[in-house]
């Protein structure tokens, strides 16, 4: 889609399956899975969305999926054994890995930033991107450095240090304006550094708010993952957010919506609503 000036492409850079008492909290299952399907032994089925961002002069990938360097663990526990579909995502757009130029990494929950490396075809853990620097807020670098019980096996540093190893990681601390018309903002709630992304040109805006509202049926105050650290600030942003986007006609991006990926969002009188945007 065009955002102003700018060009905003979203694809699936694999499929994973998790289960749904993890991404719907404290909803019973008899009340998500009205809106949610539900697979095998109460699994609900994601995909990992990747937005790619084009300014006119600089190319920018908002995290990276589950990538190929998984354990038989990992793939496990996300029900992900399909090979990664990045480069050819980003082929299809006319891009290939070195023409990226930033990565965004809203958080470093192992199902983002799993495919930030590579194997280098000699065994050697790589930047995937090799000329772009990685954005990451310093709250979630240490939290990834050192992870506390509830969250150790939501993170792994092999994915992770290889990036400060070849000096293309950032950290930022707190609210930061990447490029004209690009800010970052830490979240929090989801995890320790969440950030959202909010991208604005020509008077439109899009929403890049990750984990906070991972599916649409997320739009819902109630609806929090179990996985957030910190659910009553997760509901506390989407209150004030989700008024906001409806209010001006702002546009948000889903990162694990099958169906929806972009959409608008529509206050229909009894409830917010997502409207699809092709």
């Amino acid at each position: 889609m065009k955002l102003g000036n700018f060009q905003i492409d979203v694809f699936v850079e694999n499929a994973s399956y998790v289960d749904g008492g993890m991404m719907f909290g404290v909803v019973p299952k008899k009340i998500w899975q009205k809106t949610v399907k539900s697979e095998r032994d109460n699994l609900v089925e994601m995909d990992l969305n990747i937005f790619v961002i084009r300014t006119g002069d600089k190319n920018i990938v908002v995290d990276t999926g589950l990538g190929d360097l998984l354990t038989d663990r990992q793939r496990k526990m996300y029900g992900c054994y399909e090979p990664s579909r990045m480069t050819a995502g980003l082929s299809d757009l006319g891009l290939s890995e070195d023409d990226i130029d930033y990565v965004i990494q809203t958080h470093l929950h192992l199902d983002h930033v799993g495919g930030a490396v590579k194997d280098d075809g000699s065994g050697n853990v790589v930047p995937r991107f090799p000329n772009a620097e990685y954005i990451v807020q310093k709250s979630e670098y240490e939290a990834a450095r050192n992870p506390d019980d509830r969250s150790l096996a939501a993170y792994d540093m092999d994915k992770i240090r290889p990036l400060n190893s070849a000096r293309q990681l950032r950290i930022i601390d707190g609210n930061y304006d990447l490029l004209p018309g690009i800010k970052l903002v830490l979240t929090g709630a989801h995890s320790f550094g969440h950030q959202g992304v909010i991208i604005e040109s020509e008077g439109e805006k899009l929403f890049l708010f990750a984990d906070i509202m991972p599916f649409s049926v997320h739009l819902r105050p109630a609806y929090v993952a179990s996985a957030d650290l910190f659910p009553l600030e997760t509901i506390k942003i989407k209150k004030k957010l989700v008024p906001d986007l409806a209010k001006n006609g702002w546009f948000l991006g889903f990162d694990h919506e099958i169906d929806i990926k972009i959409a608008k969002i529509v206050d229909d009188g009894n409830k917010f609503v997502a409207q699809k945007v092709v």
